[in-house]
């Protein structure tokens, strides 16, 4: 039976005027990674947070006024 495990995770946002889109982005690819490993070595893994970001327009109550911004970058 393989092992499950869940992970609940704080995700790092971009902050307002997106001065933190590379560190947001290299936590992405690091957790991806971590992901893919646990799953290589054949674990389940399950993980719960809030990401962050919206990936289109009718994510978003005001996307015009939210372009740019961090979580909706387009």
């Amino acid at each position: 039976m393989p092992i499950s495990f869940s992970s609940n995770v704080y995700v790092p946002n971009s902050k307002r005027e997106l001065e933190r889109l590379p560190y947001r982005q290299e936590w992405d690819r690091d957790f991806l990674r971590y992901l893919k490993k646990t799953r290589a070595q054949g674990s389940r893994s399950y993980f719960v947070a809030t990401l962050n970001v919206a990936h289109t327009e009718i994510d978003l109550t005001h996307p015009k006024a939210n372009v740019r911004n961090h979580g909706f970058h387009n």
